[in-house]
Formats: C-alpha cells, sequence, structure tokens
C-alpha cells in the first residue's frame, strides 16, 4: 500500500469535532463509494470513524463524554453518536488519524473496518484485516435470539462448530449466548484467517478455561476426523462467478477465497450438505447463511427439507435444518 503522509486534504480549515465530521461527510460525497460493511452510509460511517479515532486518543472518561451524546445510543455498532455541534477543539494527532482514515477509505477505497482494524456484530467488537472476511452475517441476528426454538434449553451441553469460521465471529457469540456450550470448533482452509480467529478468541476467552474453543485448519470438514456436534453454523462463499466479476473496489480488498463459490455460489454449501448428516449429532441443526442466494438454492435442492429464518435485516438469508431431516431428505 502506498506511504500516505497526512495533509489538510480533507479537514483543511477544521478545527473542532462539528467541523471534521462535516468535512468527513464532504470527503464521502466527492466520490461514488459503496457501502455494505456494516454501516449503512456516509453519516454512519463518518460518526464511527471520528468516534474510534476520538476514544483511542482521549485520555479519559471524561474527555470522551464530552465528544458523545451518551443518551443517543445506536444498537448494533458500538458507539454512540457524536454531538455534531460539539466546540470541543481537534488535537494535531486527533487531525492526522482522521486524515489518514479518510484516506484510506475515501481514496483507496478500503472498507471501514479494515482501516480502523476493528467490525461489530452487535455488542461483540471484533479484530478484523484483509486476511478475513468483515463480520456482516446474519446468523449473528439470529444467535442473539438464541436461535429458538432450534436449539432449546436442555441441560446437555453443546458441541458447536462454526465453518468456515474467518474471524471467528459466529463461534464467539455463540460461545457467549449458548451458557451450555462446552467445546467450539472454528474451522477454515485459510491458514492466514485463522491467525485472526486467533486474535478474537483470545480477546475474549484468554482468561476462561471453558468452554474449550478449539481452532482448526480445514477444507469444509476434511480436518475434523469422525467429530459430530449438536450445531453447525456456517456462513461460507456463497458469491457466484457473474458477482465475483462485477464487485465494487470495496469488495475487492476481501479475500477472493472468502467470497468466491463458483457459477451458481453453492460450491461449498453442496459439500456442507453432503457430510452434515455424519457431522451432526442426534438432534442436532445446520445453519447455513447464503445472502440472496435463496432461489439458487431451492433450484438445486427442491425438495430439501430447509427452513428460511428471517432476520431484521434480511429476508430468506439463512436456512435451518435439522440431521434427522437430511437423513430423511436422502
Amino acid at each position: 500500500m502506498t506511504t500516505f503522509v497526512p495533509a489538510a486534504q480533507f479537514l483543511s480549515g477544521a478545527k473542532t469535532v462539528a467541523d471534521a465530521y462535516e468535512a468527513s461527510l464532504r470527503a464521502y460525497a466527492s466520490q461514488d463509494l459503496v457501502f455494505g460493511h456494516g454501516y449503512a452510509d456516509a453519516s454512519h460511517e463518518a460518526n464511527v470513524l471520528i468516534h474510534h479515532v476520538l476514544t483511542e486518543t482521549a485520555g479519559s472518561a471524561e474527555a470522551i463524554s464530552r465528544w458523545f451524546d451518551q443518551s443517543a445510543d445506536d444498537v448494533g455498532t458500538g458507539f454512540n453518536a457524536i454531538t455534531i455541534d460539539d466546540d470541543a477543539i481537534l488535537s494535531e494527532e486527533q487531525m492526522i488519524r482522521i486524515e489518514r482514515c479518510l484516506h484510506e477509505r475515501v481514496i483507496l477505497r478500503r472498507p471501514l473496518p479494515y482501516v480502523l482494524k476493528e467490525a461489530w456484530q452487535g455488542e461483540f467488537s471484533f479484530y478484523v484485516d484483509e486476511r478475513v472476511l468483515i463480520p456482516r452475517s446474519f446468523i449473528a441476528e439470529l444467535l442473539f435470539d438464541g436461535l429458538a426454538p432450534w436449539i432449546g434449553d436442555g441441560p446437555a451441553p453443546l458441541e458447536i462448530l462454526d465453518l468456515c469460521c474467518g474471524s471467528g465471529c459466529l463461534g464467539i457469540i455463540a460461545a457467549h449466548v449458548f451458557p451450555r456450550v462446552r467445546r467450539v470448533t472454528l474451522a477454515d482452509i485459510s491458514a492466514e484467517a485463522l491467525e485472526v480467529t486467533r486474535i478474537n478468541v483470545n480477546r475474549y476467552f484468554i482468561d476462561q478455561k471453558k468452554p474449550a474453543m478449539n481452532i482448526v485448519r480445514s477444507d469444509v470438514y476434511d480436518s475434523l476426523r469422525t467429530e459430530r456436534f449438536d450445531v453447525i453454523l456456517s456462513n461460507p462463499p456463497y458469491v457466484t462467478a457473474d458477482s465475483m466479476r462485477q464487485l465494487p473496489s470495496e469488495y475487492r480488498h476481501e479475500p477472493a477465497i472468502a467470497l468466491a463459490a463458483g457459477d451458481d455460489g453453492l460450491e461449498i454449501v453442496r459439500r456442507i450438505l453432503d457430510e452434515a448428516p455424519e457431522r451432526l449429532k442426534p438432534g442436532g441443526v445446520l445453519v447455513v447463511e447464503v445472502g440472496n442466494n435463496q432461489d439458487f438454492v431451492m433450484e438445486a435442492f427442491p425438495t430439501a427439507p430447509f427452513t428460511w429464518l428471517d432476520t431484521p435485516q434480511s429476508e430468506g438469508a439463512v436456512f435451518v435444518t435439522s440431521r434427522e431431516d437430511l437423513l430423511a431428505w436422502r
């Protein structure tokens, strides 16, 4: 990446938090940027960007509270909205950091989570860089509701597999959501992705012995031997070949191996389904995200026993099925 020496490219004349926010909006408007990595629009991203910089450079909770309206929770992104009429003067360090972030986002078209090295799923913050897909799974929304009624409240401990885990976000959230989890296995084909997985596992579990968090390099199930699970969660690659050719610049920063899945986007989904009954325990469930590919899935598996789950942010992007239903389908 080209070395960037900060200059007053975007913040020329800016002095306050409010100035920086308005200048950031102008910077975003100067380019035809694409959103979709956890933030809705330029206003949302500018809030997150400035919040992140100010939090990193603030010397105390009192300093942070001056910059933010604590009553304006933006649920699901882990920050409170900036009071954009704030007249707090920015330091030179803060100006330089905001300039650098804007340069990377606006000029280099890097998704904001990569710029900040941070992505959010609900209240959970995850370290991310270009080794992993930026977390934005609809399955996470379902986990916060406990995947009811598919996962009950019985006393038996749960064994969970986060397949194609990337940053490890789904497995980590599941370990927190389900109190009776005994073990979470986080599996991915990419050794580089698993380095990021380990960073996030250590962030949340380094001082805990339970649940066990096992990180495994595996091409789908290949390295998992004969292990079986109560729950398999997977947000696998599912981008079609045609869509891969048309990806906007922001999405080209993400690892292609985490996106591309053949002509119809189902190359990995087929492999997941083929062995799922053997990888699930009796009563076990499989939860798979396929994005906008519901029609492709229904065409490829017209009689499959899938229940399509909607979330507050999606319709028909996730299906769930059970071991018993998959065995009967076969």
